[in-house]
């Protein structure tokens, strides 16, 4: 019976240590899991980043639909066409980033991978349009003051 009891208090001890060790381990999956990713200064400074790369590309897609508005005679339907749908991007990304800021899992760096190649697309059309379109108004705006000059 002595031996049974020395036999249960030493498993009792072991099983004890083992959980001290289990404790004192950090569960680094179960960390990274919990923490929000707005809570790690390095993805704070990313978001800080791509939100000004976001209004910017807000801005010139505000510009790019005005021009969609006002230059319908003179655009094709294609150029029409990919500036809805540049539009439509562009508010995917917005709210897969809201998203994420707000209940992301998972390391926020292959989220910035994807992110950021899905954002270089885009911004890529948005500059090069933007660029053309811009060209485009400036011009048929010298020729109607051209013409208006000639009126007079």
């Amino acid at each position: 019976m002595k031996k049974l009891i020395l036999i249960s208090i030493s498993l009792l001890l072991v099983t004890m240590a083992s959980a001290q060790k289990l404790a004192k381990k950090p569960n680094y999956k179960l960390k990274h899991i919990e923490a929000s990713p707005m809570t790690i200064p390095a993805f704070q400074g990313y978001v800080s980043d791509i939100d000004m790369q976001m209004t910017n590309n807000e801005s010139k897609m505000s510009d790019l639909n005005f021009f969609a508005q006002n230059l319908q005679a003179t655009l094709s339907k294609k150029t029409v066409s990919k500036i809805k749908s540049l539009d439509i991007e562009m508010n995917e990304l917005k709210s897969d980033l809201d998203t994420y800021k707000k209940y992301g899992k998972g390391d926020w760096h292959i989220f910035q991978k994807e992110f950021d190649s899905d954002l270089k697309f885009v911004s890529k059309d948005v500059n090069y349009l933007h660029t053309i379109l811009v060209r485009e108004y400036l011009m048929i705006a010298r020729v109607d003051n051209a013409n208006h000059a000639k009126a007079i």
